[in-house]
């Protein structure tokens, strides 16, 4: 494991001058996720190295704002043999992200230097009579666990409002120009309280911080 700059250190340290438009450009970012919170009395997600602090490096490919995007992570510590399911890559498919009328201008920093402008998108909302709107992420990890056929599949469950379960979700969607040319950007990711569930129960509870970083040049 490595260490870096928080997820919230990242967006001050990227942030750029407003533009018109929130837009996520089509092709590759790279990723940082911190695993900033776990729910985990049964302690199995700790058990598989799912733990506060942990920070992971991801590529993830975007095709624009409300589309689908996916994203492989890359484990920092792939573990041994003596931990039946130690990763080498996790691959995750993703539910669209917010359209760009969904987001709303706001700005942030001015302490130090002039005041940025961010696009901020909590999203899904939840309909008339819903207590939660949720998300679905489906991810297969690589596996030595016998009978799993070399990989292991789990999904996490995001959304805003209240689950099942009575535990509070967020999930919101930040769009951070990083030059005032319009050609790259950054975007961030931050959920509270996602389910990690495996064949439809749940495991634990995950919060995360993810920053991601155009490289188009």
């Amino acid at each position: 494991m490595f260490k870096s700059l928080s997820a919230a250190a990242m967006v001050a340290a990227f942030a750029a001058p407003a533009l018109a438009q929130p837009v996520v450009v089509a092709g590759q970012y790279i990723g940082t996720t911190q695993y900033t919170a776990t729910i985990d009395p049964s302690g199995t997600c700790s058990g598989l190295g799912v733990v506060p602090g942990l920070t992971t490096s991801s590529v993830a490919t975007v095709g624009g704002l409300g589309k689908a995007f996916t994203s492989t992570i890359a484990n920092p510590g792939n573990g041994s043999s003596a931990n039946p399911y130690q990763v080498d890559f996790i691959n995750c498919a993703f539910p669209k992200l917010p359209p760009a009328s969904a987001f709303v201008a706001s700005s942030i920093g001015g302490v130090t230097g002039p005041a940025e402008t961010i696009y901020t998108a909590v999203y899904p909302v939840p309909k008339k009579g819903q207590t939660d709107a949720q998300t679905t992420t489906n991810c297969a990890a690589a596996t030595t666990q016998a009978g799993l056929n070399g990989l292991a599949n789990y999904a996490l469950i995001s959304g805003n409002g209240t689950d099942s379960n009575g535990t509070a979700q967020t999930l919101t969607t930040t769009v951070i120009p990083v030059n005032p040319t319009g050609l790259d950007y950054g975007w961030k990711l931050t959920t509270t309280n996602s389910q990690v569930t495996v064949g439809g129960s749940l495991v634990c509870y995950l919060s995360t911080d993810a920053v991601y970083l155009s490289t188009n040049k």
